[in-house]
């Protein structure tokens, strides 16, 4: 009867200012065949943005292996969800497809199932994945989720190797999205200020036609975006009051990335709504900004709040709304 080997675990971890690496050096040799050991970094790590992974997130992925000599074989690449096993405990066939779980800053790479390589010992293998996980068609993940904290990751091809090869397959993932995040400040008038003692609040932030990610092709990390863009409304935005210091707010939203960031703000002030429309954001330059796919954009928003004029008389004003009239009926046979 065969017994199943202990299992080993190192943890090798590397941090540095491009992201940090885990590895999982797990081998288990209970089928007859060799398990890939996998790692994974990721780009650009913070621990203080929410909505985006970042220390501590907890990631799933889809992860595809294909066999070949060069990383651009995927045409040989053929879903299997799960590895079978002969009579006598031996692996017959090899899953391709597996979701990889693990929490960003730790050692650990869990992979469900297994993925092994060729037992001839020649054969090359290499690994692609798309995060979070998602629907598998072909070789394209689709995401369920399309609503802006979606952080979209792409670990490209893998350098093909063999059950022999002494270093894991390390997945590197990319973030494939652009981000924005916001923070809100009032700029106070000298004297005179028509908010004077009035509370100032941010009510909402909506972006104006923009699109999500909707699914990815794991064979070259090309991205399809919802269509046509729509306006998005920026979530977790409590009614915060606002000061002279920038307070960020919000949670942060993974779009595509824009030759224009157009935005349609709302404040409070004394509990009346006072909205801003078609607010075009500015880069350093006084540019349109543009946003790039893997890059954090701090958009900070200024309210200037405006000036009482001296010996000028503010006009009141209340608005009525007249009843509905009675109109002509009408009717209608449908025969």
């Amino acid at each position: 009867m065969r017994t199943k080997s202990s299992l080993a675990l190192l943890a090798l971890l590397v941090l540095s200012s491009c992201g940090n690496e885990q590895v999982d050096n797990e081998r288990v040799d209970s089928t007859g065949a060799t398990p890939i050991r996998v790692g994974y970094s990721v780009q650009g790590m913070s621990a203080s943005t929410r909505g985006a992974v970042v220390e501590g997130s907890e990631v799933t992925a889809t992860v595809l292996m294909c066999d070949g000599n060069t990383n651009s074989n995927w045409s040989g690449f053929t879903k299997v969800d799960k590895n079978e096993l002969d009579a006598d405990g031996g692996l017959s066939k090899r899953a391709t497809v597996s979701i990889a779980s693990f929490k960003v800053g730790e050692a650990g790479m869990s992979l469900n199932p297994t993925l092994y390589y060729n037992k001839d010992n020649v054969t090359k293998s290499f690994l692609a994945a798309v995060a979070p996980s998602g629907e598998l068609t072909g070789t394209i993940v689709s995401f369920s989720t399309k609503d802006g904290l979606q952080d979209v990751m792409y670990a490209p091809a893998t350098t093909p190797a063999t059950s022999t090869s002494a270093d894991p397959l390390n997945l590197a993932f990319e973030h494939r999205t652009t981000q924005l995040s916001f923070a809100v400040k009032v700029k106070n008038a000298t004297a005179n200020g028509e908010w004077a003692g009035k509370t100032v609040s941010l009510k909402s932030i909506t972006i104006q036609q923009t699109s999500l990610p909707e699914a990815m092709d794991a064979s070259n990390g090309n991205m399809s975006w919802t269509s046509p863009a729509a306006d998005l409304l920026v979530p977790g935005i409590a009614a915060t009051v606002l000061t002279e210091t920038a307070t960020p707010i919000g949670s942060p939203v993974m779009v595509a990335p824009s030759q224009k960031v157009v935005l349609n703000v709302v404040i409070t002030v004394g509990g009346v709504d006072k909205p801003f429309k078609n607010v075009t954001v500015k880069n350093a330059s006084a540019a349109d900004l543009q946003t790039q796919i893997g890059s954090s954009h701090l958009v900070t928003l200024t309210i200037e709040e405006p000036k009482t004029p001296e010996g000028a008389t503010t006009i009141t004003s209340a608005a009525q709304l007249a009843p509905w009239r009675t109109g002509e009926p009408g009717t209608a046979t449908l025969n």
